[in-house]
């Protein structure tokens, strides 16, 4: 049996990170483990779709936390996910920074992939 208590599921809602949802449902399934699901609004400057955003950060911000955290809760009702004990977690800042974060705390991260071969 695997000895996993708690899972930390870090996604952008790309369908990677779909995929890896699965995956970690199965693994928390299997272990018994609560799901930790995080996903990190990117508050950094490079993050913006214009730059003139910078300019107003407070009201963009709320609107974007107000669409990710939707989206979120969304997720959470996919069907690999029921009856399983799951957190939600929204964070603002630097994705990698977040997952360091909350990573100290979980057994196993998981988290979905892109560019994973020579040619991609």
């Amino acid at each position: 049996m695997l000895e996993f208590n708690r899972i930390l599921l870090a996604t952008d809602f790309s369908t990677s990170a779909t995929v890896a949802l699965l995956y970690a449902a199965a693994l928390a399934r299997l272990s018994h483990a609560t799901l930790q699901v995080l996903h990190v609004i990117d508050t950094r400057v490079t993050a913006l779709p214009r730059w003139t955003d910078v300019f107003r950060p407070t009201e963009f911000f709320a609107a974007q936390i107000a669409e990710e955290t939707a989206i979120l809760r969304e997720l959470l009702a996919h069907p690999a996910l029921t009856g399983l004990p799951v957190e939600q977690f929204v964070r603002q800042g630097h994705p990698t920074d977040n997952i360091i974060d909350m990573a100290t705390n979980v057994d196993l991260v998981v988290m979905g992939t892109q560019g994973s071969t020579p040619t991609s």
